[in-house]
């Protein structure tokens, strides 16, 4: 991985910063490279710090159902359903294609159907795939699991940043990022937890509960159902304040 990333520094070069974001800084005079963050959240809203929380929940639910899959599918299907090493391999080859066709996909869903129906389809369909995988056990599920995850992803990845203003963007961004990074323990730690004695029940307890937890993000659309398809950035700003 470290050679992959070397290798970005090539099209880094020819890679420049937004008008939107060129213009906000000569507007906010931030000249002081420490002093940009701190400024930053200075501009947060109540709103803001609001929808930071609400996506970074969905990113968490997002890690631990994903993390509960991708930690334990191995020991599944070799322990409990006797597959080869090889076989297992061959099954995840499928899996890691369809995270690429995932990730392909959810561009065309959110572009022609919008934002909400790539969320609800993400998410509902990778519940079906976990609950799939708890009662059928066929790895066909195993591979739509990493299909409808990285469908997921593809939402959020896309989402999160149009949803926020240009001058608190990539600050906003990343911290749901960091909310994220909680679902990588709290996953693995329930994943544990629930395995605490590895069988075909407990197996099928955690995707039943891995399924739940990918449901779970639907809640927010109670509190937020905004659908940005088709509009700029400065007319979401604004129909969003």
């Amino acid at each position: 991985m470290g050679a992959f990333c070397l290798l970005l520094i090539a099209p880094w070069f020819w890679m420049k910063e937004t008008k939107r974001w060129n213009s906000q800084r000569e507007e906010l005079k931030i000249k002081k490279q420490r002093a940009r963050f701190w400024e930053t959240i200075k501009l947060f809203t109540k709103r803001d710090w609001i929808f930071v929380l609400l996506t970074g929940g969905i990113y968490i639910c997002w890690n631990i159902a994903f993390k509960m899959a991708t930690g334990t599918v191995a020991t599944f299907f070799i322990d409990i359903q006797s597959f080869t090493s090889d076989r297992f391999e061959f099954i995840l080859i499928f899996a890691g294609l369809a995270t690429i066709l995932g990730a392909l996909s959810i561009g065309i869903i959110m572009e022609k159907l919008g934002r909400m129906v790539a969320f609800i389809f993400s998410s509902v369909g990778a519940t079906l795939s976990y609950l799939g995988l708890a009662f059928i056990g066929h790895p066909v599920f195993m591979v739509f699991i990493y299909y409808f995850m990285a469908c997921f992803l593809g939402f959020l990845l896309v989402y999160i940043p149009e949803m926020f203003p240009t001058k608190i963007r990539g600050t906003a961004t990343g911290l749901s990022l960091t909310l994220s990074r909680v679902g990588y323990v709290i996953g693995p730690l329930v994943a544990a937890a629930i395995l605490f004695v590895e069988s075909k029940t407990t197996y099928m307890i955690l995707f039943i509960v891995a399924g739940v937890i990918a449901l779970v993000p639907l809640l927010t659309l109670v509190f937020n159902k905004y659908e940005p398809k088709g509009k700029s950035l400065e007319t979401i700003q604004e129909e969003t304040k």
